[in-house]
């Protein structure tokens, strides 16, 4: 498919521009799209006088291709993602309200490209982007909770890459912020809270080893899991890391009500009517193996393996719709 160069006026093309960017994204939900070369973009938009709007589509642009990557993972849409962000940012000026939401896509789109390359100037220029997003935005901004909490996630990834105590600390400080300017009733306040859980657990496994930071990683994550209605989807995760932590308090301190906790929170996690089949597999195996290394060779041992029958159902069961309908492993992943 070929788009043919309009000879109507500016404003006809950058509608046309636009029009574009928004097929694009339908197109991307298209499980049998093979054509990556489908829609040429790049004469039009040369085409467009300067100008906010001329940024505001090509920023579209590049959610675009990204979203086609996420659906289709072709590298090549993930670079054409990030080069368009990276012009809309150079064609914004600070004082342009919009360029903090470029920024923000710009460090998402590098982000996932550490996730492929495991490249440290990716994760790093992650981080930098944000923080100027950041720095750009008033304290009562809207967005400013959401793009710390992306800030925090940025950092622990890095921290991941480089393994040093710096990195983690400035994600607790960034969730930290993230949490103090959400409202209490914000839908999004559990999941910054779990990244802030997840930043203190990951600076004791990794660098402290000191109860105090285990104890703050389990009463953040605890807050959290009271937040959650029971049956919410985002409940088995909460769960399964709150397993995670009281686990910490056998393997560290050889507490045995640790292993208690941990049992009963991967329990819930594993029997819960809702969230991933596959993710609550894998939770039933580690309420198996902790179950082991608290009673031995015992029925509550075969009992958490048992529990795993239940999702592994599910998964088969979601197999076979799949298949009658066609679905399956396309050219670029799954879809």
């Amino acid at each position: 498919m070929s788009i043919t160069t309009p000879t109507e006026g500016a404003a006809c093309k950058a509608d046309i521009l636009a029009s574009v960017g928004k097929s694009l994204r339908c197109v991307a939900n298209d499980r049998y799209v093979r054509d990556t070369e489908a829609i040429n973009t790049s004469v039009l938009q040369d085409l467009l006088p300067k100008g906010r709007f001329k940024t505001i589509c090509v920023n579209s642009l590049g959610r675009a291709n990204r979203l086609r990557f996420a659906h289709l993972s072709n590298s090549t849409d993930l670079h054409t993602s990030i080069s368009y962000f990276q012009t809309a940012i150079s064609l914004a000026p600070d004082t342009d309200i919009v360029k903090p939401t470029y920024l923000n896509n710009l460090s998402g789109a590098v982000q996932t490209q550490f996730t492929r390359l495991w490249r440290k100037a990716d994760i790093d220029n992650s981080t930098a982007f944000l923080n100027k997003a950041i720095r750009l935005l008033a304290d009562d901004h809207p967005f400013k909770p959401a793009f710390l909490s992306n800030l925090g996630e940025s950092y622990l990834k890095r921290h991941n890459k480089r393994r040093d105590i710096e990195s983690i600390n400035l994600s607790i400080l960034a969730n930290k912020q993230a949490i103090a300017l959400t409202p209490e009733n914000h839908a999004r306040k559990p999941i910054r809270l779990l990244h802030l859980g997840k930043a203190y657990l990951t600076r004791f496994q990794d660098h402290t080893k000191e109860r105090a930071h285990l104890k703050e990683a389990m009463l953040t994550i605890y807050e959290v899991v009271s937040l959650i209605p029971n049956g919410h989807p985002f409940k088995v995760e909460c769960l399964t890391w709150l397993g995670i932590c009281t686990r910490n308090l056998f393997d560290a301190f050889r507490m045995v009500a640790g292993l208690e906790k941990a049992i009963n929170a991967y329990k819930r996690a594993v029997m819960s009517p809702s969230g991933e089949p596959a993710f609550r597999y894998e939770v039933g195996f580690l309420w198996a193996h902790t179950a082991r290394i608290r009673h031995g060779p015992s029925q509550q041992a075969i009992d958490a393996y048992s529990a795993t029958l239940g999702p592994l159902a599910e998964l088969a069961f979601l197999s076979a719709c799949q298949t009658a309908s066609g679905g399956g492993r396309d050219d670029g992943g799954w879809v």
